[in-house]
């Protein structure tokens, strides 16, 4: 993994924003997984990371011992965990702060290489995009089925035509109206 890391995982915040739901994790071979170390995380759970986080910063620490004192939460948290250091960046959707991806050291406190950390931030930038296009998507096939509903069960007649005015889409209802089918007036 990345500059030695123990574990690679992401978090994803939930609708209701009261919760980052697991979505996925990735462990080096040298590292016992834990699967209770697995768990939903809250806000209040990461209030001083969660602040970072949401400003689009970049948390790194490379000695989780040297936590600042309004991040108490986060080291309990972290020292449970037997986190030694930590890389844990932002991922946006649509402008938004909408989860984070994190990389963990469990065997030592190390300083972390700033070109991996560079990588780092392509590879959460990347997956933002991603989800921005799965939910453009999800949106668009939404739309599409209100409007085949819309069209495919109006008593109006609906053509659209191309620029040579050849009929590439007539409603259902154009064969009662004309009694013509939709695929007859395509020809």
């Amino acid at each position: 993994l990345i500059s030695g890391a123990s574990n690679v995982y992401i978090y994803l915040l939930q609708e209701s924003g009261t919760v980052f739901s697991h979505l996925h994790t990735w462990t080096a071979e040298n590292v016992q997984s834990k699967p209770e170390h697995i768990i939903p995380i809250t806000p209040a759970m990461i209030p001083w990371g969660l602040k970072q986080l949401s400003n689009g910063q970049t948390i790194l620490i490379n000695n989780t011992e040297m936590l600042p004192p309004e991040a108490e939460s986060e080291k309990e948290f972290l020292k449970a965990r037997n986190v030694k250091s930590i890389v844990v960046l932002p991922i946006t959707v649509f402008g938004q702060f909408a989860g984070f991806i994190g990389f963990d050291n469990v065997h030592k406190t190390e300083a972390w290489n700033s070109d991996d950390v560079d990588l780092l931030q392509i590879i959460s930038e990347l997956i933002g995009t991603t989800l921005e296009r799965k939910k453009t998507a999800e949106k668009l096939k939404e739309s599409e089925k209100k409007y085949r509903l819309l069209t495919e069960n109006t008593t109006d007649a609906i053509f659209i035509q191309d620029m040579t005015l050849k009929v590439t889409y007539a409603s259902p209802s154009i064969e009662t109206l004309s009694g013509y089918t939709p695929e007859e007036v395509y020809e």
